[in-house]
């Protein structure tokens, strides 16, 4: 867990840990938002199905879909440089509504429990033609960064500016994932780097189509972790 973008929000919750011992405090959305221009994108509320990708490009917006509601609730096993590693949990709520900036968006809310230095941590995110941006609790103010783009082709890169550090992201590989939830089938692969003032983290995230994040594996200066979804609880209209 840790910045990227977010979110799953372990991703997120893991770099906002980072940024707490600094400071003693870190994709496809459907259009929910009142403020989404129109863009020939199925109307708000979730609607839109995951698309075939192109023999070798992939819509980054099928990987993190947005509905209000959703709960995502994960197994993580943690482990400190000295001692035994511990498991934890963490649970992901997604709410939309929110504006910010002008613009509509979906409130990511992450709590971990079973570790120190674990905040809850809040992530925003919305959908637009060119893929899902993201803003970090405490960026309000700041420009919102492109965290999955529309189209990505394997080994594509692409960076992000943040108050957690300068973040790197490479499109690595098209997986299968097993979790204690399933098996997940062509989940894409994101390998992560974030660059802050207490050394360079690494993460691996695996993103399922139609579903979000699956899996995560983190390396920072302070622990190492690994995160396995375990559960979904469906939105608030599973229709829409």
């Amino acid at each position: 867990m840790s910045c990227t973008g977010a979110t799953f929000l372990l991703a997120i919750a893991l770099i906002a840990i980072l940024g707490c011992r600094q400071a003693a405090d870190s994709a496809k959305a459907p259009p929910d938002a009142a403020a989404q221009p129109s863009t020939g994108e199925p109307p708000a509320g979730g609607n839109r199905e995951p698309q075939r990708p192109a023999a070798d490009s992939y819509d980054g917006r099928d990987y993190l879909p947005l509905r209000s509601g959703r709960i995502m609730h994960y197994q993580v096993t943690w482990s400190p440089p000295l001692g035994e590693p511990r498991s934890a949990r963490a649970t992901s709520t997604l709410t939309g509504g929110v504006s910010v900036a002008g613009k509509a968006y979906f409130k990511q809310v992450t709590e971990i429990s079973g570790i120190p230095f674990s905040p809850t941590t809040t992530v925003y995110y919305r959908s637009g033609p060119e893929g899902v941006y993201q803003i970090l609790e405490g960026d309000q103010d700041r420009p919102e960064w492109l965290y999955l783009p529309s189209r990505i082709v394997l080994g594509d890169t692409w960076r992000a500016t943040t108050t957690q550090g300068e973040l790197e992201f490479e499109a690595a590989a098209v997986e299968d994932v097993e979790t204690a939830s399933g098996t997940y089938r062509g989940c894409l692969k994101l390998l992560l780097t974030i660059k802050g003032t207490l050394g360079t983290a690494t993460e691996e995230q695996w993103l399922a189509p139609g579903v979000g994040f699956v899996k995560q594996a983190d390396r920072n200066p302070l622990f190492s972790s690994t995160t396995l979804l375990e559960e979904v609880t469906p939105d608030d209209d599973p229709g829409r």
